[in-house]
C-alpha cells in the first residue's frame, strides 16, 4: 500500500472507482450513479460444480468488479475493508445454514506483494456477521497464476493448487473476491468435500455469471 495514499485522498478529490468519473460523494468509493447501480442485495448464480449453491453481490463487469480490480492491483486494502462491510450487510441472515467459513487462500508471493490477503479480509467479515468460526482449512499447494487465463487453461491451473487440512464440519461457506470461470471455487470445493465436508456453498463479491 502507498503510505501517502490517505494524504492524497485528503488533498485531492477521489474519482469513482466504478466508472472513474469525478466523485460526487466525498470519501465514498463509488459515485451516486454507481451506488444506485449496485444495490446491496445477495444474488444467486449457477454454482460451479461441486458447490451446493453460490451467491454474489453483483456482476464482475460492473462497479463491483472495478472495485475488486482496483483494490488488488493498486493495491489498496481500504477497498476490501469497504467491500467486507457491504458483504456483512448484504449476507447477514440471508445464506443457507452453515457450520464455518473458509477463505480461498491467496498465494504467499501475492500476499507479500500486496501486503494483505483480500480473501481473508472478506471471509473474516462474513464469519463475524454470521457468528461462525473462520477455519484455516485450505492452503496453497502451488501458486498457479490465474489472471489472464481462460476456459480449460484456467481449470487446469486451479486443479491441484489447494490442499485441505484439519477436521472439517459438515457445512462450509467458501469465500473469494470474484468468480469468473469458477475454476478456483470448483478446485477448492473438490478438496473440501474430499476431506470430510458434506456441503460447500460459495460467496463472492462479484461474479461473471451475474
Amino acid at each position: 500500500m502507498n503510505p501517502l495514499a490517505p494524504f492524497v485522498d485528503l488533498l485531492a478529490p477521489r474519482d469513482c472507482l466504478g466508472c472513474e468519473a469525478p466523485s460526487d460523494q466525498p470519501g465514498a468509493l463509488l459515485c451516486r450513479a454507481c451506488t444506485v447501480e449496485q444495490p446491496l442485495l445477495p444474488r444467486s448464480f449457477a454454482a460451479p460444480s461441486p458447490l451446493a449453491w453460490a451467491m454474489g453481490l453483483g456482476p464482475y463487469q460492473g462497479p463491483l468488479g472495478a472495485l475488486v480490480r482496483t483494490g488488488k492491483y493498486r493495491p489498496d486494502p481500504r477497498v476490501f475493508d469497504q467491500l467486507a462491510r457491504w458483504m456483512q450487510i448484504a449476507f447477514r441472515d440471508r445464506l443457507p445454514r452453515a457450520d464455518a467459513v473458509v477463505a480461498v487462500p491467496v498465494p504467499a508471493r501475492r500476499r507479500l506483494r500486496r501486503g494483505f490477503d483480500q480473501g481473508q479480509l472478506l471471509a473474516h467479515a462474513l464469519a463475524g456477521a454470521l457468528n461462525l468460526p473462520l477455519l484455516p482449512a485450505l492452503t496453497r499447494a502451488r501458486a498457479a497464476e490465474q489472471a489472464g487465463r481462460f476456459g480449460r487453461a484456467r481449470s487446469a491451473g486451479a486443479r491441484g493448487s489447494f490442499r485441505a487440512r484439519g477436521v472439517l464440519p459438515p457445512r462450509l461457506i467458501l469465500v473469494d473476491d470474484v468468480c469468473t470461470t469458477g475454476a478456483t471455487a470448483s478446485a477448492c470445493g473438490d478438496e473440501l468435500l474430499a476431506h470430510g465436508a458434506r456441503s460447500v456453498g460459495f460467496v463472492c463479491v462479484a461474479a461473471a455469471a451475474l
